[in-house]
Parts: structure tokens; sequence; C-alpha cells
């Protein structure tokens, strides 16, 4: 036990303490004792458990990243480390979780659950059918079907009038839907000049300038775009029609549409609260994060831009991101001013 966080049972921070745990599990060099004291811990608050449990899903949730060599060699890495004084220890089992839960760096402890639309931090402004939510809240609505909706941080949808056919305009953002089955009224969803239509299936779509994804996870869609010019003739309303199965996904540019195979976990990964990358360049990493916070990170030196990162990272943590960039000395603060946190490299 002197090699971890031991009877620390009194720790106000049930996720670090938690996570230095689960660091010495997957470490492989949990005792029997330790397992034991693991136990009297969870056991002694329900925050604790909630902790244990968090970790345990995130861990589930990485799926395949676990099993990356340059995770892999990085976690062993950072087990190998000399631990020089118990606080230290603690300390330093805290941050390598991170690395045990296939992160480049801690900040993503724990699961964030749904926000029902009830919370105070993620109301839904309703006006003239239309449902928003502002950045870093995400809101759960079910619709007159039966149909769930669940918006990303900065999004916003308007549901129409409904005939023969239930209509939903994704107007900004991100939005998950996972459909009530009614084969009569085929369920479509509008989305920067395209159409997905479903009978009975879950998927995301999400617009951006000049660009629409769409993921399925379930069932089959149809995704109506406009045809590439040099298919369209005379016709400029002409529409090219890709039928998507589920675990995959599709990308419309403006111009064209690339259809791949994707890990849906990942790709919808924000519905639990975090984000998952695995060797997306840091510039990339970056600008996800920052979709749910109104604090900021820039990259001052242009050379980190193509860094790769691969981890797990929970939404609305910049300064979390941040120390976990610092501790493996992927980037460093290079100023702060007011919400804008600029980095540079070592």
């Amino acid at each position: 036990m002197s090699d971890v966080p031991g009877q620390r049972v009194d720790s106000g921070d049930a996720q670090a303490t938690a996570a230095a745990w689960f660091a010495h599990v997957r470490s492989g060099g949990a005792t029997a004792a330790d397992h034991r004291a693991i136990e009297y811990w969870c056991d002694s608050h329900p925050a604790n458990r909630a902790a244990w449990n968090d970790m345990n899903r995130s861990w589930d949730m990485a799926g395949s990243l676990r099993s990356d060599p340059a995770i892999m060699a990085m976690r062993e890495q950072a087990m190998a480390k000399p631990r020089a004084q118990p606080r230290f220890r603690f300390q330093h089992m805290a941050a390598a979780a991170a690395v045990a839960l296939a992160v480049v760096g801690a900040g993503a402890i724990g699961v964030k659950q749904f926000r029902p639309s009830s919370a105070p931090d993620a109301r839904i402004a309703i006006a003239e059918r239309e449902f928003r939510t502002g950045i870093g809240q995400t809101a759960t609505m079910k619709l007159a079907d039966g149909s769930i909706v669940t918006l990303n941080t900065d999004s916003a949808v308007r549901v129409g009038d409904w005939g023969s056919k239930r209509q939903v305009q994704l107007l900004k953002g991100q939005a998950f839907f996972k459909v009530a089955k009614d084969a009569a009224h085929p369920f479509e969803v509008k989305a920067g000049g395209n159409a997905v239509t479903a009978l009975g299936t879950a998927f995301d779509v999400r617009i951006d300038p000049g660009r629409m994804a769409v993921t399925l996870v379930e069932g089959r869609v149809r995704v109506d775009t406009p045809a590439p010019v040099d298919q369209q003739g005379k016709d400029a309303s002409a529409i090219q029609s890709t039928l998507m199965t589920a675990g995959s996904q599709l990308v419309w540019n403006g111009r064209n549409i690339s259809l791949d195979r994707i890990d849906t976990n990942a790709a919808t990964s924000w519905l639990h609260g975090q984000l998952v990358f695995n060797a997306r360049p840091l510039s990339d990493v970056v600008a996800e994060m920052n979709r749910f916070s109104s604090r900021k990170i820039t990259l001052e030196d242009k050379r980190l831009a193509g860094v790769p990162v691969s981890g797990v990272f929970q939404t609305g943590q910049p300064d979390a991101f941040v120390r976990a960039l610092e501790a493996y000395r992927l980037a460093r603060v290079a100023s702060e001013q007011g919400d804008n946190i600029a980095l540079r490299t070592f």
C-alpha cells in the first residue's frame, strides 16, 4: 500500500482518488489488500463509488484506443517513473490514470451524463417551435411521436408542421436523433441544404460552414445531397441519394461526399460529455475542445498544429486539458489573457 494513495479515504477529490486507484489497478501492481482498500474507500461515501464506476465506464468507452501501441507505450512509461515521496506518488498516480484510460493527458476523469432539459445550466430556449442550447450546454427532448433528440453545444433545431412526413431542421451545430418507428411517416432531418431520411434508427448530424456529417449508429438512412456540378448538367437542383448502413459516416463538403466506416462510439462520445481522438492533429483537437467552452485555447506556435493527439477528454474543461498537455510536454502555456489560453512548444 505504500506505493499508492492507500488509506487516503478522506480525500476531498473523489475523482482524483478514483483515478489514482484505477491507474494502480491497471498497472498490474495491485495486491489483494489494495483491492480491499478500494472497496472500503468506495463504500465509505456514495460519491466515491460513483467516481469509481465512472472510471470504469470511461475505460470501457475508450475501446480500441486502449490497445494502441503508442498509448500502451506512454502508459508503461508513466507507470515506470520513479516515485520519491508519498504525497508526490498520489499526485503522480492521479495524473497517470489518464494514460491508463488511453488518454494523452489528464482531465478525462469521470463521465458526464446527459443533461436533462430541467437542469439549470441546460435550459432549452423555445421560441416558435425552435429548440436551442448555449455554449457548453447539451439538452435532451422528446418529440410528439416519441423520438428523442439530444442537442450538442451551441446547437438549434426547428420542428416543422408534421403531416405525412415528420420533419426537423437542424439550424446549426449538432444533434443526435433516436427515431421512433413509424413506417407510414418517414422521419426527415434537413441540414445545410441536405436531407437525412429514416424510418426507425439512431444517427448523429452535424453541420459546419461548408460541411455536413451524418454518423449512423443503428438502422439505415438515406441522405440526399446536391449532385456534383459535373453531374448536374442543366439541372442545378439535381440531387444524389446515398444509402447508409450502421457504423458508417457520410461527409459532404459542399461539392462531393465521402462514405467511410467509423467508430460510432467515438463519434458520439459527446453524448457522455467526452471527446475521443485517435492521432488527430492538435489543431483539430483544440478546435473541438473550444466548441464546448467560452474559454478558448489558441496555438501561438504554429508548429504545434500537426502534433498528433490520441485520448479521451472531458468537454468543457479547457484548463484541465491544457494541464494535460503540459504534463506530457506536448505544449505549454505561453500566456493567459481573459478567456484566452495561448500555447507554445516547450
